[in-house]
């Protein structure tokens, strides 16, 4: 599980991140920005953010997105 609990800025991963768990912001943003899969399970709290912005994204397996942040695919492909 990668869980972001602390600090309300932008954590970002710029290397390419490859999920099947559980992916959890609990507080700020969470920005990956280097491609990767898009497949597990991503949850995002009130107030919080997950970003898909750069690189290639790929998924085998639908992910399943949730809670009332903000979950944004704004780049990449």
């Amino acid at each position: 599980m990668l869980q972001k609990s602390a600090g309300t800025g932008t954590t970002s991963f710029n290397i390419p991140f490859y999920n099947s768990g559980a992916v959890a912001a609990l507080q700020g943003t969470l920005n990956f920005n280097g491609g990767g899969t898009v497949e597990g399970a991503f949850s995002a709290t009130n107030g919080t953010a997950i970003v898909f912005s750069g690189g290639s994204f790929s998924s085998a397996t639908l992910a399943g997105l949730s809670g009332p942040g903000a979950i944004q695919f704004t780049g990449g492909s």
